[in-house]
């Protein structure tokens, strides 16, 4: 199962990415962003970070960036920590 999940994340080809590819962006986006709130503060400039990650990674248009954050804050928002 991690095997899988973590081979996901190593796709970079815009054209290969499938349904598994983006689930494991959204799945890493949300620990990216629940990381960042460990200190009791989420501010822009780590905001600013996951999104070049997320540029610079996968080379993503600014949309999809934003449709990718706005989607793990709502998946990390629901997360369970037990």
């Amino acid at each position: 199962m991690f095997k899988e999940f973590f081979n996901s994340l190593l796709i970079t080809d815009k054209n290969d990415l499938g349904t598994n590819h983006e689930t494991g962006m959204l799945s890493l986006t949300a620990i990216f962003i629940r990381i960042a709130k460990l200190d009791g503060v989420f501010d822009k400039e780590e905001l600013q970070e996951i999104r070049n990650f997320l540029n610079q990674r996968y080379n993503l248009i600014e949309q999809d960036i934003d449709d990718i954050i706005t989607e793990a804050i709502k998946l990390e928002k629901d997360l369970n920590d037990n």
